[in-house]
């Protein structure tokens, strides 16, 4: 999560000149003085741990650590997490990736499943208030926004052990290149690959998650266009997940996702952006890992959306903020379980 303040350095005059000085004259270079001030964008992070320590990152990492997010996680935040912001539920809680909120219609149990690499997003921002009703679709207490970030020619490697045979690879890179012979235009290619698995910290708590996600970058004099697919698998389990029957319970989980977006800077501090997603989602619960054939649920959702969103500055004093999403979406569901006479 990251809070931007906005700090301008007062400059302080000194002189010593004549006590004759006339008051118009030190006016009129406070104005100058004053209208040269540069206003400098401060941004933090609002949590002190950026990493998560059972698996590799994913956009809901660490969003237990801000005070106004109240995150339920099963097995751990990165298998399943439930986020409530400020005293709703985790029904009404967004994810937005550049204009658009990420939307499961089965439930929200699925919303964090968004398989997208941490280097290529931002900060995590909780949008709250009118915030939130301006940006946040189908989000009426919260929205968890992030933004697609410039691509840098930069790569990383990491590989963990430890204990219940925990293991993690992870590779990631990224490269820029000017297009053609123009150095207002850039191209910029960007892939990850990530993999973990795990006895867990208790019995029947392991897991096994892969994902591999890539994006395509175009960036101009005042636009950037991102074309990304992702996909993930994950397989956790935990006893009493959902219920209280003292059972050890399992998900099994694939998600793709693919967006399009498009940030267009115009005029005088004017901008819109416009994304377009398709999202698939798979699930697999088992009641029960050791009888799987007394009850087991198969789920599969389909998102297709659009989302515009912008701001049209008209004077200096005033600007029309906007912002529609409109989406279609398929459910596929069936259940099985084994009577008992």
């Amino acid at each position: 999560m990251i809070r931007v303040v906005q700090v301008a350095f007062p400059a302080l005059l000194f002189s010593l000149s004549p006590f004759s000085s006339a008051s118009d004259d030190i006016q009129t270079v406070s104005e100058e003085v004053s209208n040269d001030i540069e206003k400098i964008t401060v941004e933090s992070s609002t949590t002190a741990n950026t990493k998560p320590v059972g698996t590799f990152s994913s956009p809901v990492s660490n969003l237990e650590y801000d005070p106004r997010v109240d995150l339920q996680s099963r097995n751990m935040a990165e298998a399943q997490a439930d986020v409530t912001i400020r005293g709703g539920i985790f029904e009404n809680t967004g994810f937005r990736v550049g204009s658009a909120t990420l939307l499961d219609p089965q439930t929200g149990h699925y919303f964090a499943e968004i398989p997208i690499a941490q280097e290529m997003l931002s900060n995590a921002n909780v949008l709250t208030g009118a915030d939130n009703a301006l940006l946040g679709v189908n989000s009426s207490v919260g929205t968890v926004s992030r933004n697609w970030t410039p691509i840098k020619t930069a790569g990383s490697a990491s590989i963990g052990v430890g204990n219940n045979n925990f293991n993690l690879q992870r590779v990631h890179s990224g490269v820029t290149m000017a297009l053609g012979d123009s150095t207002d235009w850039t191209l910029g290619l960007e892939g990850e690959f990530s993999r973990s698995e795990s006895d867990g910290t208790i019995e029947n708590g392991d897991h096994d998650f892969q994902r591999a996600s890539g994006r395509i970058q175009l960036v101009g004099p005042s636009s950037q266009t991102d074309l990304f697919f992702g996909s993930q698998d994950k397989f956790f389990g935990w006893p009493n997940m959902y219920t209280p029957f003292n059972v050890n319970e399992t998900e099994d989980l694939e998600t793709q996702l693919l967006i399009l977006n498009h940030k267009q800077e115009y005029a005088q501090d004017s901008s819109f952006e416009i994304s377009t997603y398709y999202r698939n989602n798979k699930d697999h619960y088992v009641f029960s890992r050791e009888n799987p054939d007394v009850f087991q649920a198969f789920h599969e959702t389909d998102v297709k959306s659009i989302a515009l969103s912008g701001r049209h500055a008209q004077t200096t004093a005033f600007a029309l903020n906007y912002s529609t999403q409109f989406r279609e979406k398929l459910e596929i569901g069936r259940a099985s379980c084994r009577e008992r006479v």
